[in-house]
């Protein structure tokens, strides 16, 4: 068995996996040095924050998902993902952010939710909208005036069906 490293050695090792999450030519390295640091507690909230504007989805996406484990994201957390549920182009993203949206107080979720719902594009897709409506129904159960506010600017279809529905049964 080797020995764990500690201290000093712990230190090294983290600035070797932040050089590598950095530095590294393809995606699953700089994944493996991202997960490697998480488990090793080598991230901080402002590491990750940083990784929700690197050029990777999969960071992005990572990062989305690592901020949100604890099931209490911060307000800078949160501000981070409205603004990817507004601005970015991938799908990927917006999965992990609508996953993360079952992590995150209902309170908490209208601002992002309504980012997200604007995507037309999801509407087609074959997990998204399944995913928002995860995400919403808590939304829409607990706070008609948010239920209101997400179905105004909801623009997949299967959405605005959704809401109207569970508003109107109460259920």
């Amino acid at each position: 068995l080797t020995k764990e490293p500690r201290g000093e050695e712990q230190a090294q090792a983290n600035v070797i996996l932040k050089e590598q999450l950095v530095n590294a030519k393809t995606t699953a390295l700089r994944l493996r040095a991202l997960w490697a640091l998480h488990s090793n507690e080598g991230l901080n909230q402002p590491d990750l924050l940083a990784l929700l504007k690197d050029h990777d989805e999969h960071l992005r996406a990572w990062a989305i998902q690592l901020l949100c484990e604890k099931k209490k994201p911060s307000a800078s957390a949160l501000k981070e993902f409205v603004r990817l549920a507004r601005e970015d182009g991938s799908p990927i993203v917006r999965r992990y952010i609508a996953s993360a949206m079952d992590r995150t107080p209902v309170p908490q979720r209208t601002p992002v939710l309504a980012a997200l719902l604007t995507h037309a594009e999801d509407a087609d897709d074959p997990n998204l909208p399944y995913l928002y409506w995860y995400a919403t129904e808590p939304v829409v159960a607990a706070n008609k005036t948010a239920a209101i506010q997400l179905l105004a600017k909801t623009k997949i279809p299967i959405i605005r069906q959704n809401i109207t529905r569970r508003m109107a049964t109460g259920k």
